[in-house]
């Protein structure tokens, strides 16, 4: 069984790997940002969140939820949903 981390990073990880040539791609961390360090822009963004939603079965509320501060590294982002999903099926 993966760790939330772990299904983050691997969301990430696979977006990542889809847009940058091998021999550009930076190491992707917990501590990584995946704007400044991954060069993600809002449309990949929205496209993460959509990913994150599918494989977590979750929603990201763009009104209540402050997404531009939750979609800065891998840790914030993994901790978000850490605690999205103990909220709502008590994990």
């Amino acid at each position: 069984m993966y760790t939330t981390e772990e299904k983050v990073l691997s969301v990430i990880s696979a977006r990542y790997d889809s847009l940058v040539k091998e021999e550009n791609k930076a190491e992707i961390t917990m501590d990584t940002d995946i704007r400044r360090d991954l060069g993600f822009d809002s449309i990949m963004l929205v496209v993460l969140q959509i990913e994150l939603e599918d494989e977590f079965h979750i929603r990201f509320n763009p009104v209540k939820d402050d997404l531009e501060n939750i979609f800065t590294t891998v840790r914030m982002i993994s901790g978000y949903i850490q605690e999205m999903l103990r909220y709502e099926y008590g994990q």
